[in-house]
């Protein structure tokens, strides 16, 4: 099964904002994988957070995996 990170958007609700170099829609070949990715990012999003290097703190509950069904 293929998998995708999904945003809570104000606008849409949950939508996949992520893109790859291209501009293409990520997807994930397993859910291990979106995890894994997902981890890294809110990771690094949080270290610049705390350097100020943002004043947004991007938290977990913001983003979810979901399955593709088509």
């Amino acid at each position: 099964m293929k998998h995708v990170i999904e945003t809570d958007t104000f606008i849409t609700g949950w939508a996949n904002t992520w893109t790859d170099k291209e501009g293409y829609p990520l997807v994930f070949d397993s859910k291990e994988q979106a995890e894994k990715e997902l981890a890294d990012y809110l990771r690094d999003a949080q270290e610049a957070f705390g350097r100020g290097d943002t004043d947004h703190p991007y938290l977990s509950e913001d983003y979810r995996i979901s399955e593709v069904t088509a």
